[in-house]
């Protein structure tokens, strides 16, 4: 038996954040805005990594549990196979390397583990963030679109991020917890990696606003595997682009903008 609600309690993502039924996290320092329900809702979607931080977050974890002796050989080195495979453009399954670079975490104290990534995140994500992806999600906010930060990294490394910039709402990859509050390492439900993106923000967005309520306004992406995302968009926009999806961009008319 998997314990999901483990992630409702009041202090799994500490202060400021809490989970949101199906798959997200809400912030409560940006609730949503009475002024967002003008007709449907308007999202502005962000994924996280190279778009609106200037990193690789799951890069850096496993940098991190590799340094701590946390992660086998077998699984450093299935990994680091993946993350050329990403880079280059290559098939590739998502799900399992999410896996096996949670093996460090099965077992473990739900709460412990999240406090752990917490800290990660803010010693080596917050400090990347982008200044124009703050001035974009401040823009539409102001305007009275819902701010979404996208993205295939843990939900406890967003979760922490999100203290820090403002968004609405927050979706990411969640792991299996059992009924006794351990992690396991197996993915609970979407993953928002590539095609899983556009699925879990309508999971999400369906369950939040209302099927046929809701819009996406702009999107901001980074690699081909955001091009579902930014497909979504009435505003699709590039950032900082690898040479693939700056091609795809430009046969699209999509904007291109370097933050």
């Amino acid at each position: 038996m998997f314990y999901m609600n483990f992630r409702e309690k009041e202090n799994f993502y500490n202060k400021d954040i809490v989970f949101e039924k199906p798959n997200a996290m809400k912030s409560l320092l940006h609730p949503v805005s009475p002024n967002c329900k003008k007709g449907p809702y308007r999202l502005a979607v962000f994924d996280m990594d190279r778009t609106t931080i200037d990193t690789s977050s799951p890069m850096l974890l496993v940098k991190k549990l590799l340094l701590e002796h946390r992660l086998s050989v077998a699984d450093s080195a299935y990994i680091i196979k993946w993350a050329m495979s990403y880079k280059f453009h290559l098939p590739r399954q998502n799900n399992p390397v999410r896996e096996k670079v949670f093996t460090a975490f099965m077992g473990k104290d739900a709460l412990e583990v999240s406090a752990d990534l917490q800290k990660f995140s803010e010693e080596r994500i917050v400090p990347e963030v982008r200044k124009d992806a703050v001035d974009a999600m401040i823009k539409h906010l102001d305007d009275g679109i819902v701010v979404i930060l996208l993205s295939a990294s843990f939900d406890c490394v967003v979760a922490r991020l999100m203290q820090e910039i403002p968004v609405n709402f927050g979706i990411a990859t969640l792991m299996r917890i059992t009924d006794d509050g351990k992690f396991t390492n197996e993915v609970l439900g979407t993953a928002p990696e590539a095609d899983g993106k556009p699925v879990a923000l309508r999971e999400f967005a369906d369950a939040e606003f209302g099927a046929g309520e809701w819009v996406v306004e702009y999107a901001y992406g980074d690699h081909m595997s955001d091009a579902g995302i930014l497909g979504m968009a009435k505003h699709p926009v590039a950032v900082c682009p690898d040479q693939q999806l700056k091609k795809y961009a430009k046969s699209k008319g999509w904007r291109i903008a370097n933050w």
